[in-house]
């Protein structure tokens, strides 16, 4: 009976699928730590005002012709917001 030859490129194929892997799943650790060292070392701007059961950090600049502006995402909620001048 003939012996089948080794299949060594699907054994370094393999490999090389499991270092990518791992360099993925470090890489995705690593960002996700410097991530929260970072959101932590930022003071939050504004003031928080509750909307909707959620928050919002709002900062006014009181001038002639200042425009609030905040983001799209928050629309919806901002109906229940109201500022006094």
């Amino acid at each position: 009976m003939p012996r089948k030859k080794p299949r060594r490129w699907l054994r370094r194929l393999g490999i090389a699928a499991l270092v990518a892997l791992g360099l993925l799943l470090v890489s995705t650790a690593v960002n996700a730590a410097l991530e929260r060292a970072e959101k932590s070392s930022i003071p939050a701007y504004g003031e928080r005002v509750p909307v909707n059961g959620a928050a919002l950090n709002v900062y006014r600049n009181v001038g002639a012709g200042s425009r609030s502006s905040f983001s799209a995402a928050w629309a919806p909620r901002l109906r229940a917001l109201t500022l006094p001048r």
